[in-house]
């Protein structure tokens, strides 16, 4: 395991704790139907948080 922070890819700030993130906006979830051909991809099947950096607000994960 790793003890190097993570870096945000946008404005290089440390990441070390959850403390360095802030919850966003919830956004929906997509999921691919596979049982059609071609795929289909289908939007709202749920909900997902995502993780922005504190310092520059770019989104770096997804809940």
């Amino acid at each position: 395991m790793s003890t190097e922070p993570i870096h945000c890819p946008d404005c290089d700030a440390d990441i070390e704790t959850t403390d360095d993130l802030e919850g966003g906006p919830e956004v929906a979830e997509l999921e691919l139907d596979e049982a059609v051909t071609p795929p289909r991809v289908m939007l709202g099947a749920g909900t997902r948080a995502l993780w922005r950096c504190e310092n520059c607000g770019a989104v770096l994960g997804v809940n």
